[in-house]
Order: C-alpha cells, then structure tokens, then sequence
C-alpha cells in the first residue's frame, strides 16, 4: 500500500535535479533558451554566457565553453560587420547545441536576430523627457569601459561658439555666449540639435537629440553628466537545482494547487538522489 505524505523537506513539492539556464534576445521569434546538462545541480550556477560581435571579414557563427563562460561569436558580412543571415535565434540556439554540455532551443520559429549581450554607456544631457528638449550621448564601444566617460559643461567667452571637446575620457562641453559685456548663455546657439552635432563630431561617441531638437536642454555651467549601463555583457545561467533525496519509490508526497483547487500528487518512479529527476507529478480524477 501507498502512504501518502505531506512534505517533510521544506518545501511545498519534491524537486527534480536540474541545470542551470539563461534566456537571451527578445520576441516571439527572437528568444534563445541554453540550458547546462553536462553539469546540473547548484553547481551549475556558477556558469555564464556573452554574446560578442566576430572580428574580420566572412567570420562563421562560433559556440565555445571555457572557464565556466560560454561565448556566442556572431558572423560577419564580407565587409567585417554583423550579417543578420548568420546570427539568427535558430542558428544560434543550433550551435550552442553542438557545444558538449549544453543544449539550447528558440522561439517561434527563430528568425529574429540575436544581439551582443554587452551594452554601451550613455549619458542623457537635459531632463530626458521633455520633448526636443535632450540630447542622448552614446559611448560607441560595447563594455564597462564607458562608465569612466563623462561629460562636464562650461559657459563660453563673450560672443564665444560652442564647442566640444574629449581629453582624458572627459568631453568639456563649451556652451555658446551672448555677446553682452557680461556673456550668458545664448539660446540660439545652445539647441539640443546643435550640441548633438558637436558631441556626435567626437571620434568614439554618438549622439542624437530629441525630435528636431529645436529647444534648448536644461544643462549649466559646472554640471557634470556620468556616463552609465555599460555592461560587460556576460550574464549568469541560474536556477540549478538539487534534487529532493528519498530512497523509497512507494513515498507518494501530495500538495494542495491554490491555483487549480486540486491537489497535486509526486511519485517516485525510483529512489532519488540530489543529482536524480525521478519524481513525477500526477492529479487523481473521480469517475
């Protein structure tokens, strides 16, 4: 005879073993699921992951596993920059299968393109929400090393131009002046189009204002804007899991689904260690 039992672990449900995980891209055709299996349990959470850009002309998509870091390499186009037809969700989830320990599926049916995991840093000069009214700064490499950046600003000379200049990761954003004994700001030449255009001109950096940018963003002299989000794109696989112990494959565990109004039965088809998934779930029907 079966005896039926409440938990004894600490838990709500007895689990199976399992891996660890990581989702990366976005969409209903554009997500990328990797799972560990050569390695499962907790131990498997000390894995990560980074999706990077290849380097050089007609680059083949690349899976590879070192020091606890598995790394998506994206293709290149013959001119050395990303090719869409090579990067797809399918073709990546397809070779991070071909890597010995984990395996990998797609959503949909995988034709979105994934994108490098690393994130570049930005700075926002103005209030950021005021239409027309801010200019997005964007350091152009990928990393953390973008989160040194930052940008101070300094009123002008008397009639004096903007200006923008990059010295030792710090842009001194000049701002154009009045031509009064006693120099002011100038509004006409301090539009958030017009500092986009010089800081854009900065070798390294993008930007880009709001709208037509036509208004002018609130900044003044001294403000000093950091540059921040630049990550280093290696994100962490998590949810490795132990498996619930119990030896006797007669233990039936039951456990009240607030959500169903049910309740849920866990058996044993044989006896489970930590590293063992033998327990399954089954609902009991009246007829």
């Amino acid at each position: 005879m079966f005896n039926i039992k409440q938990s004894w672990f600490g838990t709500a449900v007895p689990q199976n073993c399992k891996g660890s995980t990581i989702t990366i891209g976005a969409g209903q055709n554009g997500q990328v699921t990797v799972l560990s299996t050569g390695v499962i349990g907790e131990e498997a959470n000390v894995f990560t992951m980074q999706v990077v850009a290849g380097s050089g002309a007609s680059k083949a998509l690349a899976a590879a596993f070192s020091n606890n870091l598995l790394t998506v390499t994206l293709g290149t186009a013959a001119n050395g920059t990303l090719d869409n037809t090579k990067n797809t969700a399918k073709l990546v989830a397809e070779k991070i299968a071909t890597v010995p320990g984990f395996t990998a599926s797609y959503s949909g049916d995988g034709s979105t393109v994934i994108a490098i995991t690393s994130l570049k840093a930005q700075a926002v000069l103005g209030d950021g929400t005021t239409p027309k009214k801010f200019v997005t700064v964007t350091y152009d490499t990928p990393g953390v090393a973008g989160n040194a950046m930052k940008i101070v600003v300094e009123d002008g000379v008397q009639n004096g131009a903007l200006a923008a200049v990059l010295a030792d990761g710090v842009i001194t954003l000049t701002l154009g002046m009045t031509n009064d004994a006693q120099p002011v700001p100038d509004d006409a030449k301090n539009t958030a189009a017009l500092i986009a255009a010089e800081l854009d001109a900065i070798e390294g950096f993008s930007a880009a204002a709001d709208g037509d940018g036509s208004l002018v963003p609130e900044i003044a002299d001294g403000d000093e804007i950091e540059f921040e989000g630049g990550t280093t794109g290696i994100l962490p696989l998590t949810g490795g899991q132990y498996g619930t112990e119990c030896a006797d494959p007669d233990t039936i565990m039951r456990n009240f689904n607030n959500n169903t109004g049910l309740w849920d039965y866990y058996t044993l088809i044989a006896p489970n260690g930590k590293y063992d998934a033998n327990w399954r779930m089954f609902n009991l029907t009246n007829f």
